[in-house]
């Protein structure tokens, strides 16, 4: 199973699939097309370190305090990207 999250509405797994709902989980093949055709993209957060982690929370205007976790900084970016669709 891939783990990515919805850029706009989207069939998975022979259901519409809203951005909404976060992160969801799907077979490599499929979740690769979903990012092929734009409509997703990779959640790759886990296996970011924190000083990575904290790039992409600057990046997506997350704000996170300096002595964030790296759990903390996982689910921040993840209520925003869930929060911006």
């Amino acid at each position: 199973m891939k783990k990515i999250y919805l850029v706009g509405a989207a069939p998975v797994d022979g259901k519409l699939r809203y951005p909404s709902e976060g992160v969801i989980e799907t077979s490599p093949r499929q979740a690769d097309d979903l990012i092929k055709a734009g409509l997703a993209r990779a959640d790759d957060l886990d296996t970011l370190k924190v000083d990575e982690l904290r790039v992409v929370a600057q990046a997506e205007a997350v704000s996170v305090g300096p002595a964030a976790l790296k759990d903390d900084l996982i689910v921040a970016i993840r209520a925003r990207r869930q929060n911006k669709a």
